[in-house]
């Protein structure tokens, strides 16, 4: 079953919302070095979804001018 665009969109947010909030409450109770792992495990998570989301944004744009 396909996500549609906007379904996508929210589901990209969703998940960078959950992570970064994870990261938020490690920051504050782990040490650096986890702190460190942590991060190297998030960030291609997080470089995903900025993909993901200039994909839909083009995607937008794209169905935009051909209408």
């Amino acid at each position: 079953m396909e996500l549609k665009l906007n379904e996508m969109s929210h589901l990209t947010n969703f998940l960078l919302g959950s992570l970064l909030l994870h990261f938020e409450i490690a920051k504050s109770h782990c040490s650096y070095r986890i702190n460190e792992a942590i991060q190297r495990c998030v960030q291609p998570v997080a470089q995903y979804a900025k993909i993901l989301n200039q994909q839909l944004h083009a995607n937008r744009v794209k169905n935009i001018t051909a209408v």
